[in-house]
């Protein structure tokens, strides 16, 4: 090939960039996104408009027609389908990424908007975000002919990606119809790009219903166990159980918690919401009540752990955050339940209450059952006891957070493990009924489900009060430390919403996904010399080479070893 190809003579990476912003801003993420964490996740928009443009050709320019005749040849063709010139060429390349209009203006116009305290109708832009429009065949069609054109011969194009990572190149080449292969060396990404980018293509639109299927199954079979440790109200759905960590305090030695602030609720329109403690000195006991109307504001910003420095609640004296990590390396630090938010058939929205006597007998109980079933699940090895990698900035490790089981409160781990339990059991029942590969299949989407469920349900997962709704453990890249923490009603929500989270994104690859099935290989890659032995393009993106601790995926991988 002699002509360059289109992305090194021109590419509008202003404009590009604007609308990939769009895709991290969406309120509902691209598929890939949904299905499960990864660290390193790349704009869909951005991604299709470096692969076409890798393979469409440049414009040659007057002079390279006249020099070359393979170029001559490729100036022809794009005349044939472009009359209007080279600028027409450039409108329709933006068109078939799904950009229809000026994101660069439309992104002026919303924050000129948003100074002026000014909603713009419709969603500013003008047109839906990029990333959801699949090109058509003729679209496609016109890519392959061009590209065909400057490779000198017809026949599918191929395109690599030696570090795939969490497949968003790959599964937008697939969209545009390029035989594609998908590589990686992380076993995690590994079982990402499976389920993102070879199987919605190979079992179909159908396999979303055999996974809401067994899902169902399986989460049917965790509320009958877990049930009894989560009672509710009459009437009442749990959201979210809201918790502080605590410490002893100095003086009393009685559990003190740590807080930075006490919010339940802190939206920027409505109601207002916070937590207050009454500690009892006769009884050692700490009652909370919810707090509303003109004193919500000042109870709300009283935390007891600012600056560094913590505050018992017993005496008010004070103590450092040396103070608070020697306590917790001896194992000294504990939680406290602050409140549950709520739903109620009879209420519109929202609701929070304090802990009932029966929430805090559950509390007692889950921890009992927990060290009943300790010992089995060590020897079947269910129990997450490894140590996890600690980098030079971990925070939470100096909290006493070392192993994987620590990362959870006790009533979470009873969740997570007999989750975990239960899945192998309704995935050894599936064998009876699917084949092979359809059992394997159902095996990775559960435990991606799983996955879902203790990232949003640990020690380090948070409640966002702005948002009525719980923050994930990953909502940074690391195990950042989070003084409160909030956990989903392990019995009746946690694994119906992992479940649903799992099947919306199986249907949304398949809606917008690739329509042929990826290559995918799981190895060691090295870009050098691949153009002629394996494709047209190969896309080699940075990486980093820094080793990550995928805490979500420790429970699947123990399932995925476990029923294999």
């Amino acid at each position: 090939m002699t002509v360059r190809p289109l992305i090194e003579q021109w590419f509008p990476a202003a404009t590009v960039g604007a609308e990939s912003l769009r895709d991290a801003s969406a309120a509902k993420k691209p598929p890939p996104n949904r299905l499960h964490v990864w660290w390193a996740r790349r704009p869909l928009t951005t991604s299709r408009a470096a692969v076409v443009a890798s393979l469409l050709p440049a414009w040659p320019t007057d002079a390279e027609a006249a020099a070359d005749s393979h170029a001559a040849q490729v100036r022809a063709a794009l005349e044939v389908e472009f009359p209007d010139g080279e600028r027409a060429y450039h409108a329709w390349y933006l068109r078939t990424l799904g950009i229809l209009g000026d994101p660069v203006a439309g992104r002026k116009a919303i924050k000129a908007a948003n100074e002026r305290g000014e909603k713009l109708a419709g969603n500013g832009y003008g047109y839906v975000r990029a990333f959801t429009q699949t090109p058509d065949q003729s679209t496609v069609d016109r890519i392959h002919r061009l590209a065909g054109a400057r490779r000198g011969s017809a026949g599918p194009l191929r395109v690599l990606d030696p570090f795939a990572g969490g497949g968003a190149i790959p599964f937008e080449a697939g969209r545009f119809g390029f035989l594609t292969s998908a590589n990686e060396l992380n076993p995690v990404a590994g079982a990402i790009l499976h389920a993102t980018v070879r199987l919605p293509a190979e079992l179909g639109p159908e396999f979303a219903k055999t996974i809401q299927r067994w899902g169902d199954r399986w989460a049917n079979r965790v509320e009958k166990r877990l049930s009894s440790f989560f009672p509710k109200e009459m009437g009442e759905t749990v959201i979210a159980y809201i918790w502080a960590h605590t410490v002893p305090c100095p003086t009393t030695g009685r559990p003190t918690p740590l807080a930075p602030d006490y919010w339940l609720a802190r939206p920027k329109e409505g109601e207002r919401v916070a937590v207050r403690l009454l500690p009892d000195a006769a009884t050692g006991q700490i009652r909370t009540e919810i707090v509303t109307g003109p004193d919500t504001t000042a109870v709300g910003d009283a935390g007891t752990f600012k600056g560094g420095v913590g505050t018992s609640v017993w005496t008010g004296e004070t103590f450092n955050t040396s103070y608070i990590r020697d306590q917790a390396a001896d194992g000294h630090m504990g939680q406290s339940l602050l409140a549950v938010s709520v739903t109620r058939s009879s209420v519109r929205g929202r609701r929070f209450r304090s802990p009932s006597t029966a929430d805090e007998r559950a509390i007692g109980l889950a921890e009992i059952e927990l060290e009943r079933n300790k010992p089995r699940w060590q020897v079947g090895g269910l129990w997450p006891n490894e140590q996890r990698f600690i980098g030079p900035a971990d925070r939470s490790a100096r909290y006493g957070l070392r192993r994987m089981d620590q990362l959870f409160a006790p009533r979470q781990l009873l969740t997570a493990v007999t989750a975990l339990e239960e899945l192998r059991g309704v995935v050894a029942e599936a064998r009876g009924e699917l084949d092979e590969e359809r059992t394997m299949a159902l095996n990775l989407y559960l435990a991606f489900a799983l996955d879902k469920v203790v990232d949003y349900s640990g020690i380090l997962s948070s409640w966002h009060a702005s948002r009525l709704t719980i923050r994930n453990t990953f909502d940074r890249h690391d195990f950042s430390f989070k003084w409160s923490f909030a956990e989903f009603d392990g019995a009746s929500a946690a694994i119906p919403w992992g479940v649903s989270q799992v099947v919306d994104a199986y249907k949304g690859h398949r809606q917008s996904g690739p329509p042929r099935v990826a290559a995918v290989r799981r190895r060691p890659a090295s870009p050098r010399g691949a153009n002629s032995r394996f494709g047209d393009h190969v896309a080699a993106r940075q990486r980093f080479d820094r080793r990550r601790d995928h805490g979500p995926a420790l429970l699947r991988q123990r399932h995925v070893r476990g029923v294999q």
